[in-house]
């Protein structure tokens, strides 16, 4: 069993849709990482078959979007940053 990967406080870790399609000239629909700065950490409800929940760092925009496709699937709590 492989250990989870934790959160990434630097980098929102959704995947998103890169707007090509099979007509784009070198390219092709494909999946990349967001590259905003994550706002919230999700973690699932529900332990997975291996036992064990899962977590991610999601901007807001992504936490909005995992909401409106997967309502009620994680919680979700917001980054704290230390003052400056």
């Amino acid at each position: 069993m492989a250990d989870l990967t934790p959160p990434d406080l630097t980098r929102c870790q959704a995947e998103k849709p890169n707007d090509e399609s099979f007509m784009t000239i070198g390219g092709g629909p494909k999946r990349v990482r967001c590259t905003v700065k994550p706002t919230v950490i999700a973690t699932e409800k529900m332990p997975g078959p291996d036992g064990l929940r899962g977590s991610m760092s999601l901007c807001s925009a992504c936490a909005v979007k995992l909401e409106e496709q997967m309502p009620g699937y994680a919680t979700v709590v917001q980054i704290e940053r230390p003052a400056r």
